[in-house]
């Protein structure tokens, strides 16, 4: 039997008052979303909004340099607080000459786009997300971040990022030598170092015990929420 299809009728998002025309990509794909939900979650829409600026009164703007499906999946995530995405069912629908899983690749996206919205409710859903994947099996194989993945969260975020942390973590935990391509291009110079320099700090500590990933909590690479992330949807 289905769940409960009832809801707490406060916690409801509001779909009245204005909304905001998103401009994204270089194709100038069109998003709505009410103006309401989207400054109640992002600290730089909320700034982009204010009065003073001209996105405010134009009630439009511009995203030239993000993708229309990682902004629509922030849309989506906003009113539903669901992230949506293609299960990876079957071993040739991973990422041709690669271990990489087409979703690990969408949820590093929209974890970046977080990064620059300000919405760490959003990262911290990722976060989670991610962890819910690697325990998920395509054909009785786990599949872990690698690669692309790992530069599209180096390339978008700052040291001491969780989603640095956790791919360190993956490696440290998980990790293969395969995971590391013979090609310097392919892997990230500042993810190498990160890396080293963790597993020569484990190796001059005596009886260092690392937990497999299946054994991490979710939670565990969360980042503090502010005042305006705590707000209800639709506040």
């Amino acid at each position: 039997m289905a769940g409960d299809p009832r809801g707490d009728a406060a916690k409801a998002v509001k779909i009245t008052g204005d909304t905001v025309t998103l401009v994204v990509g270089s194709e100038a794909a069109i998003i709505f979303v009410h103006e309401q939900t989207i400054r109640a979650r992002s600290h730089f829409f909320d700034a982009a909004l204010d009065k003073r600026w001209k996105e405010a009164m134009d009630r439009r703007i511009e995203l030239p340099d993000d993708k229309a499906d990682i902004v629509q999946l922030y849309c989506q995530y906003l009113y539903s607080e669901k992230i949506y995405l293609t299960p990876t069912l079957l071993k040739t629908d991973v990422v041709e000459g690669t271990e990489i899983l087409p979703e690990y690749i969408k949820l590093a996206e929209l974890y970046v786009f977080g990064e620059k919205v300000l919405d760490a409710l959003l990262k911290n859903t990722v976060m989670d997300a991610f962890l819910y994947r690697m325990n998920e099996k395509v054909e009785n194989t786990f599949y872990c971040p690698c690669t692309t993945v790992i530069d599209t969260i180096y390339q978008g975020t700052m040291p001491g990022s969780p989603a640095r942390q956790m791919v360190l973590d993956i490696h440290i935990c998980d990790g293969r030598a395969s995971w590391v391509t013979l090609k310097p291009e392919e892997n990230n110079k500042d993810f190498l170092i990160d890396l080293a320099r963790a597993l020569l700090g484990m190796a001059r500590t005596p009886k260092v015990h690392m937990p497999d990933m299946s054994d991490i909590g979710k939670g565990t690479y969360h980042e503090a929420v502010d005042g305006k992330n705590k707000r209800r949807r639709g506040e």
